[in-house]
């Protein structure tokens, strides 16, 4: 389904593959490969596919109607500050970048590690924070 978001936003924006690519800086024939579904762009590749077509990842990708429809569940974290959190109830209303790496957090055996290391990071942000 992302080949074919891919080429139909490329076509209706009147863009050509070597268009696309000179953005993205890579050969046009990597892009094709995107476009023909032989690989996958990274992230930033994507994030930035998708600014150039003014549309979401998830829309990009044929996912918007699921992610709309998510809702995070009310499960208590260890060591996480509710009272803080963002009023973000869906998927939808998240950002790119924060769809993507649910995604992936998704796709990874050892999540255990993940949140161990991004719980680090925001102990370390909450303790800059109350200096």
């Amino acid at each position: 389904m992302f080949s074919e978001n891919l080429k139909t936003l490329r076509k209706s924006c009147g863009f050509k593959q070597e268009d696309v690519a000179k953005v993205l800086g890579i050969d046009r024939s990597a892009y094709s490969y995107y476009e023909g579904g032989k690989t996958q762009p990274s992230l930033t590749n994507l994030i930035k596919i998708a600014h150039m077509f003014k549309v979401d990842v998830d829309e990009l990708i044929g996912n918007n109607k699921a992610s709309q429809q998510l809702e995070f569940g009310s499960e208590q974290v260890s060591g996480y500050r509710h009272d803080a959190q963002p009023g973000v109830r869906t998927l939808g209303e998240c950002s790119a970048e924060e769809r993507v790496l649910v995604a992936w957090f998704r796709q990874i055996e050892n999540k255990e590690k993940i949140l161990e290391l991004l719980k680090e990071e925001y102990d370390r942000q909450q303790n800059k924070e109350e200096e």
